[in-house]
């Protein structure tokens, strides 16, 4: 089983689009769902287990083996946003 880490970016199942892991509040995360997970296209937050799995149903699920290209397209996405501040 894969350990989830913080600030590593991860694909979801959810087509073309990326969440990061960040830290959650001091004792606000559920314990069979430790991480926090952000994503910024989607503008919303939510709790995963270290497989991934969502703690509600209507979230997505995360894809832990980053592939090589959603790794390439997040990079040049951080480099243009880097450019327009």
């Amino acid at each position: 089983m894969e350990m989830l880490h913080l600030g590593k970016i991860y694909r979801l199942k959810f087509p073309g689009i990326a969440a990061r892991v960040i830290k959650s509040p001091p004792g606000q995360a559920p314990s069979s769902f430790p991480y926090l997970v952000e994503s910024l296209f989607l503008k919303s937050r939510w709790y995963v287990n270290a497989k991934g799995e969502p703690a509600y149903p209507d979230a997505p699920q995360m894809i832990l083996r980053p592939g090589r290209r959603s790794t390439s397209a997040w990079a040049a996405y951080r480099k243009c946003a880097e450019r327009l501040r």
